[in-house]
Order: C-alpha cells, then sequence, then structure tokens
C-alpha cells in the first residue's frame, strides 16, 4: 500500500488499525515501524508492577537487599 506524505503526515487506513488505541513510532534507518500498544501487553505490564514494588520498598524504607526478596522471592 502506497500513502501520501503530505505537510501534516501520513494517514494509516483506519482497517489497518482495527482494535488498536495506541501505537509506537520507530524510524530505523530508512523504515517506519508502528507498533500496536497494547495495555494487556503482558511484557509491559511487569516492568510496570516491578517498577511499583521497588517504589513499593523504597517508600517503606526497606533495605536493598528486600529488592530482590520482594521481585524473586526467597532465595
Amino acid at each position: 500500500m502506497k500513502a501520501t506524505v503530505t505537510n501534516k503526515g501520513v494517514v494509516i487506513p483506519k482497517n489497518l488499525l482495527e482494535g488498536i488505541k495506541e501505537v509506537e513510532i520507530q524510524r530505523e534507518k530508512d523504515r517506519i515501524i508502528i507498533i500496536p500498544i497494547s495495555k494487556d501487553n503482558l511484557i509491559l505490564q511487569l516492568g510496570k508492577d516491578i517498577i511499583k514494588k521497588i517504589a513499593g520498598i523504597v517508600e517503606h524504607g526497606h533495605l536493598a537487599e528486600d529488592i530482590e526478596e520482594e521481585l524473586y522471592g526467597k532465595v
């Protein structure tokens, strides 16, 4: 499919974005990549959960050693 680039950018047909509410746009050399972002994306959610855990540990004054236990369980 071809699309014309205007002074405002490019329009992507809605049928190509069915069910997608947000995308990440990346430029790599001579390609532009559009990646759908899903709120249900497990990898992204895991990252957010880890950040929340670390923030909670710091906020409650736990020692740094407790971070590993909190994230990975008791060893």
